[in-house]
């Protein structure tokens, strides 16, 4: 299952909503008024005096919860990076997370109280390990992937964020946190050569899930088997995303184009290095590599196909053959990066 977590906008969202009656939204939309009067000093704290008596009045939990934390906003930017001040609004994030346990705004207000611990009360090690307990307590919760994102920048390597990926897999392996977690750990791991079998394991993995992701997957678990040797794997997981080829009923008409893969360029691409370099078969190489023009002709890669081919020919010795693919080549592409290549060979 994909999951999609998305950063929620400033300010109230059930405020908006009518459902808390008519005069109660025109009543929120006064206080927003106040915040936003530039000429007024205080219109922070006149926006706050004007917000409390409709967190009174809020029939939702999810509505007093973000009132409090829209207060919480307008408190921290009348600080004007006071630092006492700033302690005063993370107090008050603070207070939002506890009094409204299980809201969403809950979990985004504690990611703002450690926010302003690291970036404005100069205490980095606290933060982190708040950051940590958000993902621990709300790993359903949009501020967690805030929260792992900051944890992820203090670790000093990718095989310590394989380490954590891990521990909180196995401590909270279904929530909606864990594909994400799966998925960077896939990353991580392939970013170390030395993790490389476990980067095929985790793709493996994510291959399998029913998701927009799964091409994905299959082309970064081929990219982790040719980093472990196992070309054969590499190239059953790749020929699989290939095989996943659509066209339109229709042409040119509802939906031009073709409906593939977004990695069915890469997957050709990665097809035609390993042909090329690990099997040494320049055949099947140039095959893939010209199937992805034929395929992809908008892609970013067809400029390195072509030029991966004609350079092929170069290396045999066939000047000719490789000025003929650079006439294709800057056919298709007149202002290609490989001009100065193809003018080198007489072909301009």
């Amino acid at each position: 299952m994909a999951v999609v977590l998305v950063a929620a906008a400033a300010g109230s969202v059930s405020a908006y909503d009518k459902s808390e009656g008519e005069a109660f939204h025109d009543a929120y939309w006064r206080c927003e008024r106040l915040a936003k009067a530039k000429d007024d000093p205080k219109r922070f704290s006149a926006a706050r005096a004007c917000v409390f008596p409709l967190i009174d009045q809020a029939k939702k939990k999810k509505t007093k919860a973000e009132l409090a934390y829209r207060a919480c906003e307008w408190l921290e930017k009348a600080a004007d990076e006071d630092v006492v001040k700033l302690g005063e609004a993370r107090a008050a994030f603070l207070q939002v997370g506890v009094t409204y346990v299980g809201e969403e705004m809950a979990a985004r207000a504690r990611f703002r109280a450690a926010r302003l611990l690291e970036d404005a009360l100069g205490d980095p090690a606290r933060a982190d390990a708040e950051y940590r307990a958000i993902i621990r307590d709300a790993p359903n919760a949009i501020a967690a992937l805030n929260a792992l994102v900051h944890v992820e920048q203090a670790l000093p390597s990718n095989d310590a964020r394989v380490q954590l990926y891990e521990r909180e897999l196995t401590a909270r392996p279904h929530t909606a946190l864990a594909p994400v977690l799966l998925t960077r750990m896939g990353h991580a791991a392939l970013a170390s050569p030395q993790l490389a079998a476990r980067a095929v394991k985790v793709f493996d993995v994510l291959s399998r899930q029913d998701s927009a992701k799964s091409d994905d997957a299959l082309y970064f678990g081929a990219k982790a088997r040719v980093m472990t040797g196992d070309y054969p794997g590499a190239i059953a997981a790749l020929e699989k995303l290939c095989a996943t080829k659509e066209t339109t009923p229709i042409p040119k008409q509802l939906l031009p184009g073709d409906l593939h893969s977004s990695r069915m360029d890469d997957a050709r691409f990665l097809l035609g290095e390993i042909m090329r370099d690990s099997l040494g078969d320049d055949r099947r190489a140039e095959h893939h590599f010209r199937l992805l023009v034929e395929e992809s002709p908008a892609s970013r890669l067809v400029d390195d196909a072509l030029q991966a081919v004609a350079a092929m020919h170069l290396v045999r010795g066939d000047r000719k053959a490789a000025a003929g693919v650079y006439k294709e080549l800057l056919k298709l592409r007149p202002n290609s990066r490989f001009k100065k290549a193809a003018a080198e060979l007489g072909v301009l």
